[in-house]
């Protein structure tokens, strides 16, 4: 069921009262940048609809204030929950009966709630709460956090203590390079990381990019080249994923790529979308991975730049009908082992008997005396 807080704690009662087969409940704001609150909705609606609602299992909560003793009924009456994502409008807002932190209630959320996979935080938290996440919860695959923590120590305990984590947002958090580095090999596991007005420099970005090559690391900053810049300055948005298909093409000019240098050093490529030209929204590159590069390196791109006829006619088949199809790009000086030579032939081979047009057949009439 979604909802606007105008429904009010009064009317959350009457749903806890009727509604037993409820299964998920979501409460939007009805004027969330309102100064001054002009519902009537705490946290005992919550609590009335853990009570009532026996099979809830997933809960969107917008709200002005909570407790750490509602959290913890609301786990006890909801142990079963796989998705809890609570949003206190105001940041960094504490118990407003005993302006404590709400770590005691969050805590009491993960602990009981063995099966939850999306948790969104927020009021004021310290790195206590993330103890607690990294302790309990086993199978958490989406968190979200915003003004929230104290040090690194906070997304350390997050990273290194939530197997199954596959996306993490974080916003307006003091987390920074330490914890971001240290846990890096936990990042290739992961679908995406996104941190947003965080404590991450340029510098760890740049070192995060030789230590994990395999993963694309983007910097996303309207103030300009971020290396114009003391590399100790934090970026203004950090985004990391990896995916099969490689780095997206779609990156807005203010976004740089950090990527391993094509000469097999240790330096790094600024990648934006003017420096990929046509390539990138028109050819979908190939990559061949060499045997002994597989567990240590990026699959390097094997660039042979071949203009021959038969390549561009594939790449112009492959366009208009459709299918992502690529000519073979290469660095130059990487150098080609055997094995490679003998893929990239048979990959152009295939192509272009898929796009070569079938023979004509002729029809011959016989006239019989």
């Amino acid at each position: 069921m979604q909802v606007l807080d105008c429904i009010e704690d009064i009317g959350l009662e009457a749903l806890a009262a009727c509604c037993k087969d409820l299964t998920e409940l979501r409460v939007f704001p009805s004027n969330p940048y309102g100064a001054e609150p002009n519902v009537s909705l705490t946290e005992r609606g919550l609590v009335s609809v853990s009570d009532g609602c026996p099979k809830l299992q997933s809960v969107l909560y917008f709200c002005r204030q909570m407790t750490n003793a509602a959290l913890v009924t609301i786990a006890k009456n909801r142990p079963s929950m796989t998705c809890f994502r609570l949003c206190i409008i105001e940041p960094r807002a504490p118990d407003y009966q005993t302006l404590q932190p709400l770590d005691l209630g969050f805590g009491a959320i993960v602990e009981n709630n063995k099966d939850l996979r999306r948790l969104s935080l927020s009021g004021l938290l310290t790195d206590r709460v993330f103890e607690y996440i990294g302790t309990y919860t086993k199978r958490l695959e989406m968190l979200s956090v915003a003004f929230a923590g104290d040090s690194d120590l906070g997304l350390h305990h997050v990273l290194s203590g939530c197997e199954k984590l596959c996306k993490l947002e974080i916003r307006d958090c003091p987390f920074g390079d330490k914890a971001l580095l240290a846990n890096a090999a936990k990042l290739e596991t992961m679908r995406s990381l996104w941190m947003s007005s965080c404590s991450v420099s340029f510098r760890a970005c740049k070192l995060l990019g030789q230590k994990m090559p395999r993963l694309n690391v983007e910097v996303i900053d309207e103030r300009g080249p971020p290396d114009l810049r003391p590399e100790s300055c934090p970026v203004e948005k950090l985004y990391i994923y990896r995916t099969i298909a490689g780095p997206r093409f779609d990156m807005p000019g203010f976004c740089v790529k950090l990527e391993i240098d094509a000469g097999g050093g240790h330096g790094l490529n600024y990648r934006t979308p003017e420096s990929n030209g046509h390539r990138a929204s028109n050819f979908l590159e190939i990559s061949i991975v060499r045997k002994s590069q597989l567990c240590e390196h990026f699959p390097r791109r094997l660039d042979f730049d071949w203009k021959k006829k038969g390549f561009r006619t594939v790449s112009q088949l492959s366009n208009m009908g459709k299918v992502v199809c690529s000519e073979i790009h290469a660095d130059h000086g990487l150098g080609l082992d055997f094995m490679g030579l003998v893929m990239a032939l048979v990959i152009a081979l295939a192509l272009m008997a898929i796009c070569t047009p079938p023979p004509r057949r002729a029809l011959v009439l016989y006239r019989v005396a």
